[in-house]
This record gives C-alpha cells, structure tokens and sequence, in this order.
C-alpha cells in the first residue's frame, strides 16, 4: 500500500495510484460536550390511526407544546443553549405524550400541557429533572424514593 503524505504525488505525478492504495488519517479531537445546545429537547408527535390501541402522542396534545417550549426559550434568552424539536416516534405512544432531554437521556411520559413549566424552569432552567414526570420504563432507579408529586 502507498502512503500518501504531502509533495509526494508532485513527485509522482507520472505513476497511476488507485484510490484503494490511498490512506488518509486524520484525529476529530472532542471540544469539551460535543453537543452544541446544553439541551435537546425532543417532542414526540406522532400521529397514528385512530383505532391503534397505543394511541398517539399528537391526539393527546403533544402538537400544543413546541410553540409553547419554544417562547419560553426564547423569553428566557436560551435560544443558543436549548433547542426544542419536534420528533418522529419515540416508540412511547401507548404512555405518551413523550419528551426526551439531551443529552442526558431523560424521558418523560404522560405530559400535560400543564406540565410543561416544571419541565422547563425545574429542568431546563434549574438543570433539575421532574421526577414525578420520569418515564419509569426508562428512570425507575431515579423516580424510587422521591417525595415529588
């Protein structure tokens, strides 16, 4: 195999390399969080048949939270540290409507539009996560012994 480094298809220019023979090494260094928001926050809006026994995301009132999310991220200044998305399935419909928090991975479930002020100011805000709200399939170990309603 040749090694390709610097000048040396100047010197070569009159040989044939095949692609196959080429190597390119480079290092992608981490610049502290690789993430480019403190949060990502994802809502599942998920639209499903009505008849589907999980039911959907967006028929219990997930399609109402992104604009509500969204000024409140931008009311506070955060807009250049937490974005807020709309999301395909996240495969939680039957307890939805379903949030995640990158990066840290927290699922909350059975969202009410009620809900939406604790999960901004507690968590968004505070760095705090509601506990009453954490999807047990995904936190059960963070939601035992807590004394939130």
């Amino acid at each position: 195999m040749t090694r390709c480094v610097p000048g040396s298809l100047e010197k070569n220019r009159n040989h044939h390399l095949n692609l196959s023979q080429v190597v390119v090494s480079f290092v992608v260094k981490p610049i502290g969080n690789m993430s480019r928001f403190k949060y990502h926050v994802f809502v599942c809006e998920n639209r499903r048949d009505p008849d589907d026994p999980k039911g959907c995301c967006a028929s219990k009132g997930s399609q109402e939270f992104v604009p509500i999310l969204r000024e409140k991220v931008k009311s506070a200044g955060l807009a250049g540290q937490v974005r807020i998305n709309s999301s395909g399935c996240l495969s939680n419909c039957a307890r939805g409507p379903a949030i995640v928090v990158y990066p840290e991975g927290i699922w909350y479930s059975q969202v009410k539009i009620t809900d939406l002020d604790d999960i901004f100011e507690r968590h968004l805000v505070d760095g705090e996560p509601v506990r009453r709200l954490l999807d047990l399939k995904f936190h059960a170990e963070k939601s035992e012994g807590s004394s939130e309603s």
